[in-house]
């Protein structure tokens, strides 16, 4: 992964980035030269990365359901490096099954995670990133969210609800909202 100059060096704090896209994308930001925070319920193989570079990687363990566990996890990383520059927000939980069969308890358990999650991590950096001047966050979304799929209901209403929190969060503070789909 080649990244813009401008990212190299940047302190990059990513959740759910235990396994999947987020550690992936973890990992490229480390060879590439940023420093990364990874934040996930099971940090086993960031763990692994932050071994081989320990400069360059924290792995939290955090759950994003927790307001107490993401404000500890963003003060480990200021009381590290200072700073956070960028925000990914990637951390996510998906159950497929047919709309008749959910429990009220699973779809809201995808929300505290999908939606409610982004939300804290969001509330817990966005002060950093004011007094510092600058930060970029950028929520990890889907396509599912605004097509839909069956057997998707709770994974596509939560990615549809952060599409519309990116985009209203983007015209509140222009320069530091993004997302991908």
């Amino acid at each position: 992964m080649r990244l813009p100059a401008n990212l190299q060096g940047k302190v990059i704090l990513i959740t759910g980035a235990g396994s999947g896209i987020g550690y992936f994308t973890a990992r490229a930001l480390v060879t590439a030269g940023c420093l990364v925070a990874g934040l996930d319920i099971a940090v086993e193989n960031l763990q692994a990365l932050a071994q081989a570079v320990p400069e360059r990687v924290l792995a939290l363990p955090c759950d994003v359901t927790s307001e107490a566990q993401v404000k500890a996890a963003c003060e480990n990383v200021m009381a590290r490096w200072g700073r956070i520059d960028v925000l990914v927000n990637n951390a996510c939980l998906s159950v497929y099954e047919p709309f008749e069969q959910r429990t009220i308890e699973s779809l809201s358990r995808e929300v505290e995670v999908n939606y409610l999650g982004y939300v804290r991590v969001i509330q817990a950096v966005l002060p950093y990133m004011k007094r510092q001047g600058h930060g970029l966050i950028h929520n990890v979304s889907s396509g599912i969210g605004i097509t839909g799929f069956a057997g998707a209901s709770g994974y596509a209403a939560t990615k549809g609800a952060i599409e519309g929190l990116t985009r209203s969060l983007a015209i509140e503070r222009r320069s530091m909202v993004s997302s991908a789909t």
